[in-house]
């Protein structure tokens, strides 16, 4: 899980992020390529044995609250100015972990990776207008991720999104994850990493 420190007057807010049950790979960062290969070996090196990514966190500013079905978020960012917001800035973690002997056990490391954040603050100045909440995992390092750098397409590992929401108004846990029916969903982490929120 990660935190959102929701910052009103003298009132601070606690919201958490999280990726779904616990023990459960999310879908969103165990999808396969179209030949049936796991996104997550992309951050497999295999000569260290280790496995390193970058796991962006950052907000997409909606203008207003569409419902969390992919086609009438699209249909809604095609009418209006959904973007990237820079204030608050998007938060990095470098992330890496010891790697097993297939590529299975690649994806059960980038699981584990995204879980050990649990507890951590992504910002405690969160936006006060309707959202989007996103995480990318990259097989970059957050020192190639600076500014507004978008992740390079071939190194994508996985991505999960919120469904739209004003914070302030929030109690409990928000959850992120990426709307697909099949691990067969590398091209919806590629759509999600570009904030397009239709299905492949």
């Amino acid at each position: 899980m990660l935190m959102l420190l929701l910052a009103a007057c003298k009132e601070t807010k606690e919201v958490t992020l999280t990726f779904g049950a616990t023990g459960r790979i999310p879908i969103g960062f165990r999808c396969r390529d179209d030949n049936g290969r796991y996104l997550a070996a992309r951050a497999a090196d295999r000569a260290a044995g280790t496995v390193k990514l970058a796991l962006l966190v950052d907000f997409i500013g909606m203008g207003g609250l569409p419902s969390c079905r992919p086609s009438e978020m699209a249909a809604f960012c095609q009418e209006n100015h959904c973007t990237v917001l820079t204030d608050p800035p998007r938060v990095c973690f470098d992330l890496e972990a010891s790697l097993g002997e297939n590529e299975e056990n690649a994806v059960l490391t980038v699981g584990n990776l995204v879980r050990q954040l649990e507890g951590r603050a992504v910002t405690d100045d969160a936006p006060h207008g309707p959202v989007v909440i996103r995480a990318i995992a990259t097989a970059q390092r957050c020192a190639d991720l600076g500014g507004a750098t978008v992740p390079d397409d071939a190194r994508l590992v996985g991505c999960a999104v919120s469904c739209p929401v004003q914070l302030e108004g929030v109690s409990g846990d928000i959850l992120l994850d990426l709307p697909t029916l099949s691990d067969r969903c590398a091209a919806g982490v590629t759509n999600c990493a570009h904030g397009l929120f239709q299905e492949p």
